[in-house]
């Protein structure tokens, strides 16, 4: 299982610079109140007909190994900050065979950088600490499907590294990020292809490979399955989606927005389109999840209000190694893990 940045670049650029200040000035985190209510997800599963290189389409949608369940707030849960403009909580999770790997990012103003594994069914596995290696930031953590790696940023100290893990959590090596690829420079995370780790520019716009020694190949295309995959916004409100020799192209229906890769698994391609709305008093964000097969066969699409998460996560989509799209969905009690492929059935 592997993806790219799910997100509106708009709504985190800054959300990016405010999470970084803040783990480097320490800022104070707050628990939600205990008597909050937890809303429920509007996602709705729809037929799409986007413009692709497809017939007829349709939705199949495999049945997830993982499963809906919640992750509570506190002590052996999340952290959430909901005193902050905007309020904030995990950076990103990434999805494994096992189950969920969640980056407890703001558990790093206690002094307590960590991750939170669990399998599929929900159950806390275990809690890995990083505070031996002095990890600042978990600005992003990705998979391969077993092994971890975590992007680390410290702005106080101009540190940049990149952490990887085994599958049972422990650290294998560590390596410094050279400048020149930063977050002045479009720095927004990481990507895991099947030749190895990649540095994401401007919400996956651009790549640079990263090797062990810290050597960095600008210009990098990720490789699944032996064939390049890419979404390059195209003329007007067009992106293209190319995977090896085929193309085809997906609309917005509004002139701000952007569309990305979440991730490739065997014949399974995501991808989200945000379309930004600023027609209103207040900007706001529709979501559009959508699954190929490697030809450009729509399988399915669900619609999501970006403005239904409590609190700012960087990332919340990714592609299980199965095909199924999760979402992870902030509410004041907690984080909800939805498995978007089986929404509506």
């Amino acid at each position: 299982m592997n993806r790219v940045a799910s997100r509106s670049g708009v709504l985190v650029a800054v959300s990016l610079i405010i999470l970084l200040t803040g783990c480097a000035d320490d800022a104070a985190t707050t628990t939600p109140p205990s008597a909050a209510t937890s809303s429920t997800t509007s996602a709705t599963m729809v037929t799409s007909t986007t413009a692709a290189t497809s017939t007829t389409t349709s939705v199949v949608a495999a049945m997830p190994s993982v499963t809906s369940f919640s992750i509570p707030v506190g002590e052996s849960g999340v952290t959430f900050d909901v005193d902050g403009d905007p309020p904030s909580g995990p950076s990103s999770f990434a999805v494994r065979s096992e189950g969920l790997v969640v980056a407890d990012t703001l558990a790093a103003n206690r002094g307590e950088p960590r991750l939170l594994f669990y399998d599929n069914s929900g159950e806390l596995d275990r809690i890995v600490d990083l505070s031996d290696i002095e990890v600042a930031a978990i600005v992003d953590v990705v998979s391969n499907g077993s092994d971890l790696a975590v992007l680390d940023i410290d702005v106080s100290r101009n540190r940049y590294r990149l952490v990887r893990l085994s599958s049972a959590g422990e650290v294998e090596s560590t390596v410094d990020i050279p400048a020149g690829f930063h977050l002045e420079d479009g720095l927004t995370g990481l990507l895991w292809d099947d030749v190895g780790v990649l540095l994401e520019i401007e919400f996956g716009a651009f790549f640079a490979r990263i090797d062990g020694g810290g050597i960095v190949e600008p210009g990098a295309i990720p490789v699944f399955d032996g064939e390049e995959v890419s979404v390059a916004a195209a003329e007007g409100r067009s992106s293209l989606v190319t995977v090896g020799d085929l193309s085809w192209t997906v609309e917005r229906a509004t002139d701000l927005g952007s569309a990305t890769l979440i991730g490739v698994a065997g014949s399974n391609v995501a991808i989200v389109i945000d379309e930004v709305d600023t027609s209103g008093s207040a900007f706001s964000v529709l979501r559009r999840v959508q699954r190929y097969t490697r030809e450009g066969v729509l399988l399915d699409e669900v619609e999501l209000d970006a403005g239904e998460q409590y609190v700012e996560i960087m990332r919340s989509l990714e592609l299980a190694p199965d095909g199924a799209v999760i979402y992870l969905l902030a509410q004041p009690t907690g984080l909800n893990v939805i498995p978007l492929s089986s929404a509506g059935r």
